[in-house]
């Protein structure tokens, strides 16, 4: 009896040591956004560091929408009323003055030149961008199709996705152009990987209780249920810090747009997917699920090689460790830490080639993560099934 209350008390303790990692590790990931926003933000240093909105936010927020024939004559009309002011002499320059959005005279020109040159000539010109990869395109294809057919192809692939695109909003997007290159939550999610499967098997070798599983037919069960367990864990904790980076981040430059195209975001510019910020986002998740999906199952093996769980811990930090830092010498489409920076797979066009035909890294990256782990998921059923037990009965014989 006291040996059970001894390890239910354990039980409890150790619930509770990872209910308070997780809310540590969330606020840690709340603070790193607003360093993020601070070293990395365009508008944020402003937010964060003086406690106020940028002065050019009353600006944007007057023109940005739909991007019309109107409201660019709006803008350009009212540049062309700022440069007269200031031709005039009437307005002293450190003064400020209600009429203008930020106050100052020189800081709305200097506000409506970055609006006007800066952001809305790359969504009113997107489209001649694609007309000019076309071209660029078809010159490539025309070069290549019979000294190397295989770049033919990638140039046919890069023509095609670039049909029917257009960006019909104004807008900033900030906040989705941090959270597709934000790699920090991956990290932590890591972290609560290894306190929480470095011991899947660890303390059951321990015990003895690996024995008592296997000699009542049960190891096959047991392992399906601890594989589906490390799964859920990871798409909950994935979704869970995918809503928490959105609203951190959102915070800070808001939301909007989300329905927009991908490549409304200038670092997106020549992205081989013609899909919705939404739906980027969608797959950034699905990306991150694969690659610590696989992480979770290096976690697990290693956890089948010893008896000690502290042990099992320092193993797994080390392992992954020593992953992370191999991870710029192994090819892209092989290294499924690549999944977790999405910006690297759809940002711009990347092939492999595959018997002469050029797949997308987007899609390439993914099967092989895919493969790996259930190579992974093999072999640790092959270390736990019964059948080993067996050999190894028959071998002392």
């Amino acid at each position: 009896m006291l040996k059970l209350f001894g390890y239910e008390f354990k039980k409890n303790i150790f619930k509770i040591s990872l209910l308070v990692l997780l809310l540590s590790l969330c606020l840690v990931n709340l603070y790193k956004h607003m360093e993020t926003v601070r070293y990395y933000g365009t508008s944020g240093y402003t937010i964060t560091m003086m406690g106020e909105r940028p002065l050019g936010e009353n600006m944007y927020n007057h023109f940005k929408g739909e991007l019309t024939s109107e409201k660019i004559n709006d803008m350009i009309a009212y540049q062309n009323k700022i440069e007269e002011l200031i031709a005039s002499g009437k307005y002293v320059q450190t003064e400020t003055y209600d009429e203008f959005f930020s106050g100052y005279l020189y800081g709305d020109r200097n506000y409506i030149r970055m609006i006007i040159d800066e952001e809305v000539k790359y969504a009113y010109l997107y489209p001649n961008t694609m007309i000019e990869l076309r071209k660029k395109s078809d010159e490539y294809i025309e070069f290549y199709k019979d000294i190397n057919p295989y770049e033919a192809k990638k140039g046919e692939l890069i023509k095609n996705a670039s049909y029917n695109r257009s960006i019909p909003v104004y807008g900033r997007y900030d906040a989705f152009s941090l959270f597709l290159d934000y790699e920090f939550s991956a990290f932590i999610i890591v972290i609560l990987l290894i306190f929480v499967f470095s011991s899947t098997y660890s303390n059951e070798k321990a015990t003895g209780t690996d024995r008592i599983i296997k000699s009542c037919g049960r190891a096959g069960s047991t392992f399906i249920a601890k594989q589906l367990t490390m799964l859920c864990f990871v798409v909950a904790t994935v979704i869970l810090f995918a809503i928490i980076d959105l609203i951190g981040l959102g915070f800070y430059y808001g939301l909007e747009f989300i329905e927009q195209p991908l490549y409304a975001i200038q670092d997106y510019q020549f992205t081989p997917l013609n899909i919705s910020i939404g739906t980027a986002v969608i797959l950034s998740c699905l990306f991150k699920i694969f690659a610590l999906a696989f992480i979770g199952e290096v976690i697990i093996l290693i956890s089948t090689l010893t008896k000690n769980t502290g042990a099992a811990i320092v193993l797994c930090f080390g392992v992954i460790g020593a992953m992370i830092f191999a991870s710029p010498y192994i090819p892209e489409h092989l290294n499924p830490f690549t999944l977790i920076s999405t910006k690297k797979l759809i940002s711009d066009f990347e092939f492999v080639n595959v018997l002469g035909n050029p797949v997308p890294l987007y899609i390439a990256a993914p099967i092989i993560a895919l493969l790996l782990t259930v190579i992974l998921a093999a072999v640790c059923y092959i270390r736990t099934s019964p059948a080993k037990r067996k050999a190894k009965e028959v071998k002392a014989v």
